[in-house]
């Protein structure tokens, strides 16, 4: 009997057991199924708010993308998720061209001026005399009676040479001068016309040549072994001018036949 109450209690026991289960099971989902008091406040303060207001179509759309599907790397531990505008996108789809460098516009050709021409006064020429410093002639023939002993007739022709190495212009000329020693040095000869001697000759090498005959010649006055002649540079135009640019004097040695002494008159 006390086995068979036993088995009695337990088949009882069990049975209560099986009851609570299936009540908790039922309080279980309706609590699930309600909500509580604080969702349902939420809920209908949610309900209550306005709708939100769509967005324009032209207004940026933001697309996240997940932080799943991006691909980690080894220094891109933690990063946020990349934000993409609708322009970023349309600029991704969006075919691109390639353009060259843009051309600046070409600025009209403006006409340059040229420079005005000033004019110059036309150069005078300047006389050799201005235009440069002259220098005294240099004897060459005859040669020094000292250095060859040799008498020349007066009554003869005589050639003389020398030479100048400046510029022989119109108004410039040559006087041949002769003198004894100790007396004054005197032409031989008209300076204004020596240009128009047939025997005057300009020669290579800046010489100057003219062939004399001495008879008559002032400063002439008989034979002698110390005679001098010399060589001046003179001006002609407009007017006989000497010019103070004298040869060094040279020794000649003259006979004179008696009626062939100079006069006292002037060659000039």
């Amino acid at each position: 009997m006390l086995i068979g109450g036993l088995a009695l209690l337990g088949l009882v026991g069990a049975g209560i057991f099986f009851l609570l289960m299936t009540l908790g099971l039922s309080v279980g989902s309706r609590t699930a199924s309600s909500p509580t008091g604080g969702e349902a406040v939420a809920q209908e303060e949610a309900a209550a708010a306005p709708a939100p207001a769509q967005e324009d179509e032209g207004a940026p759309i933001k697309v996240l993308v997940a932080e799943a599907d991006r691909v980690p790397t080894s220094t891109d531990a933690a990063l946020p998720p990349l934000e993409v505008t609708a322009e970023l996108a349309s600029a991704a789809l969006a075919p691109t061209t390639t353009r060259g460098p843009l051309s600046s516009p070409t600025a009209p050709p403006t006409a340059t001026s040229l420079p005005t021409a000033t004019p110059s006064a036309t150069p005078v020429p300047a006389s050799p005399a201005e235009s440069e410093e002259l220098s005294p002639p240099i004897l060459l023939e005859p040669v020094s009676y000292s250095l060859n002993p040799q008498q020349l007739n007066a009554a003869s022709a005589i050639k003389f040479v020398w030479k100048w190495p400046g510029e022989l212009t119109d108004d410039l000329s040559f006087e041949i001068r002769l003198w004894q020693l100790g007396s004054k040095p005197e032409g031989i000869h008209n300076a204004l016309l020596l240009k128009q001697e047939t025997t005057f000759q300009a020669l290579e090498g800046d010489r100057y040549s003219v062939t004399l005959t001495l008879s008559g010649a002032k400063g002439l006055k008989g034979t002698s072994s110390d005679y001098f002649w010399s060589v001046g540079l003179v001006r002609t135009d407009p007017s006989y001018e000497w010019l103070d640019l004298e040869s060094d004097p040279r020794n000649i040695s003259l006979i004179v036949p008696k009626d062939r002494a100079g006069s006292n008159s002037s060659s000039n």
